[in-house]
């Protein structure tokens, strides 16, 4: 049994959702037809998270389709935006999302330092990224907007995204050719992130605005949308708060054709936590009538941090050699 707070259209406070699903021991498909008939809706959970209550399972035909019944859109275009600054574990954390989407096909990759300058190290780890362009740029937050982390780059971002598509508009021979960019998609990807690169492909499908599932947010297995034969009808999420939208920035892509109609809506200076629903609220869609990406397991991203060490020395507090020697790199000098 799955008990979780869940938040459902038209509800007018949070409802507790419970839904049972029979154990696989006890499992056969004509018993899991009649559960199915007999349960008259079926909600589907992402069931990879559910190992520790009691495992969901779907029979192979029952599956939710991995895209809303689309095809994988992999010529399309991927255009992640992170936010980046200058910590103890910056590199590390760009390494492993460049190698992850080094596996995403045409994915341009939009990298937004927080500090007045580009930063020429950060610039010899990720230049040799090839399965897209980069474009490694920098915008400073000002001090007033510093509680808001990753808002002032995310905007510049959706700016040169914007950029883009004027460029590829301008640059058109024929007045009814397509500008390659309309039906590329916009994804926000922290640095800090863990990302299934195979379902960034299937974010290429998006039309307008997709919503999914995101893991470890808030102490909790997952945070997402909930949905009744991929239709999205409410949300899982510890905390409500009475936003439109409870989902984590990571938690859904944009086409930028649909931006572009919308004139580029940007991040408001509004309170962390509902930066996410009242950027989406812009867009004048109603979540229902967003698409629902689902993936091979219903979980492929998850909202992980890296532990920085503040503490940290500039260089080991001991250098040994092997005839013996030993010293302190922390010892005052005479």
């Amino acid at each position: 049994m799955l008990t979780k707070k869940s938040r459902f259209f038209g509800a007018s406070s949070p409802q507790i959702f419970i839904e049972r699903y029979p154990r696989e021991s006890q499992l056969s498909y004509d018993n899991w037809s009649n559960y199915i008939k007999e349960g008259g809706k079926k909600f589907y959970v992402p069931y990879i998270a559910l190992g520790s209550y009691n495992k969901a399972w779907y029979h192979t035909e029952d599956k939710p389709s991995p895209v809303n019944g689309r095809a994988k859109q992999t010529d399309n275009r991927l255009i992640m935006i992170t936010p980046t600054y200058n910590r103890s574990s910056q590199i590390p954390d760009l390494l492993r999302t460049k190698q992850t989407l080094q596996l995403v096909p045409n994915c341009d990759w939009i990298v937004v330092e927080d500090a007045n300058q580009t930063n020429p190290l950060v610039l010899r780890y990720l230049q040799d990224y090839s399965s897209g362009n980069l474009f490694y740029i920098h915008a400073w937050t000002e001090q007033k907007y510093k509680q808001l982390k990753g808002r002032t780059q995310r905007n510049t971002g959706i700016r040169f995204v914007e950029k883009l598509y004027a460029k590829a508009e301008s640059e058109k021979t024929n007045r009814n050719d397509k500008n390659p960019f309309r039906s590329a998609v916009v994804y926000f990807g922290d640095d800090d992130n863990s990302y299934d690169s195979k379902f960034l492909i299937l974010l290429k499908g998006t039309k307008r605005l997709s919503l999914f599932s995101v893991g470890l947010i808030a102490s909790t297995v997952l945070e997402g949308p909930i949905a009744e034969e991929n239709k999205i009808i409410g949300f899982q999420s510890s905390w409500w708060a009475h936003r439109k939208f409870p989902i984590d920035m990571a938690g859904f892509a944009i086409n930028v054709g649909f931006m572009h109609d919308k004139n580029y809506p940007k991040f408001g200076a509004i309170a962390a936590g509902f930066q996410e629903s009242n950027y989406l609220e812009k867009f004048q869609l109603h979540p229902s009538k967003a698409e629902y990406i689902h993936g091979e397991f219903g979980l492929h991203v998850w909202h992980t941090k890296t532990v920085v060490t503040k503490d940290i020395h500039q260089v080991p507090v001991h250098s040994v050699y092997l005839n013996g020697t030993v010293v302190n790199n922390r010892a005052h000098k005479t």
